[in-house]
């Protein structure tokens, strides 16, 4: 009784705005606490106004805190706490997939059929209908997924592909979930687009820039998929071309968001015989690749998977396509490096992806209690 008495005193002495400004700079954790302090905390914390402007800075801290996924745990670690969300509690199985937004996460099972949204900050949760395109099982078909933000409808949604690769034939079906409607829709894919692009199965996954452009970019074998979220366009970016090289770049990355801009790293001839690694960065209006910088010898034979900021990348210390592998922090600014155990040294680390905490909600969340979630 005391402390909201205390609380109505203060709020009389401090205007709105500061008030704002104080909780502004504030992590999640310590608003949660807040919001149960008085009536006047929890309405200025719960303002939509409020929670936009708090994910907008958020994106600007760095380094950005990381998401690990394992085969039944999410570990958010931001360097200086971890906090763990075990996965069992929604499904068994491994969760194949995870993207982040806005604070938001996106996890589904290996056929993607089964897909759930979340704030694990919050530890907010919902499951989302199931898709329309079945896959029926079948070895032949791969899926990926794409998950962001539509800035210009202030909608949450993802895009899924369906592709067939039977026999010599290769087809493309497409659909997209709206966090708003709750609900899938068909997306028309352009004609011929089978013959020119296929993705790239079993890595990577999808890039969304963090300045709300609601453009997705997939990556695919000698091109770059872009998807625009809101007006529903597809577009194709060939791969960079470096010099003295008669084929566009081999990739020695996934696809990275690399300081407000798609990028990919790829070999390069350094002209007495040998290859270096160039990081290149897609122009947001003409679609061109330029050449930003060159990479260490020291990560030369490993795969970059991210790129999470003030110079820091993540890397695979095997290739990529090794299922066991070391995850190493490569800090490009201090020309170092330096291995990431994670949440336990003893668990397989299967994705690490930028995450950059938020109070975000979406319409049908549900709050996780004592590890029980209801479907």
């Amino acid at each position: 009784m005391a402390r909201r008495e205390n609380c109505k005193k203060n709020n009389s002495e401090l205007p709105h705005e500061l008030m704002f400004k104080i909780f502004f700079l504030l992590p999640v954790a310590t608003l949660l606490r807040c919001k149960s302090v008085c009536k006047t905390w929890l309405s200025i914390i719960s303002d939509p106004q409020f929670v936009e402007a708090h994910c907008i800075e958020s994106q600007k801290r760095q380094p950005s805190s990381v998401t690990e996924l394992s085969s039944d745990q999410i570990c958010i670690d931001n360097h200086e706490s971890k906090t763990l969300l075990q996965l069992s509690i929604f499904y068994d199985g491994i969760i194949h997939f995870l993207s982040c937004c806005n604070g938001l996460v996106c996890f589904a099972n290996t056929a993607y059929s089964t897909i759930f949204l979340g704030n694990p900050m919050t530890r907010q949760f919902k499951k989302v209908p199931t898709p329309q395109i079945q896959t029926a099982g079948s070895f032949s078909i791969g899926c990926k997924l794409g998950f962001g933000f539509d800035d210009v409808s202030q909608d949450y949604k993802i895009i899924r592909f369906v592709c067939d690769h039977k026999d010599s034939s290769y087809s493309i079906e497409a659909e997209m979930y709206s966090a708003n409607e709750d609900s899938w829709k068909e997306i028309r894919v352009p004609i011929g687009l089978e013959t020119t692009f296929q993705f790239v199965r079993h890595r990577g996954g999808c890039v969304f820039r963090p300045d709300q452009s609601r453009v997705l970019y997939f990556e695919g074998f000698r091109e770059v998929l872009s998807f625009d979220l809101h007006d529903e366009v597809f577009r194709l970016h060939p791969y960079p071309r470096p010099t003295k090289l008669p084929l566009p770049g081999v990739p020695k990355s996934y696809l990275l968001e690399f300081e407000g801009s798609v990028a990919m790293i790829c070999d390069e001839s350094s002209g007495d015989g040998e290859t270096v690694h160039s990081l290149w960065t897609l122009e947001r209006d003409c679609g061109n690749w330029i050449k930003q910088f060159k990479l260490e010898d020291c990560i030369k034979n490993d795969h970059i998977i991210l790129y999470l900021g003030d110079g820091q990348f993540v890397v695979n210390g095997l290739s990529y396509y090794r299922r066991r592998s070391r995850t190493i922090f490569y800090y490009y600014n201090k020309k170092n490096a330096k291995e990431y155990l994670g949440a336990s040294p003893a668990r397989q680390v299967i994705s690490v992806v930028k995450f950059n905490e938020s109070l975000v909600s979406v319409k049908g969340f549900k709050q996780l209690e004592d590890g029980v979630f209801t479907v």
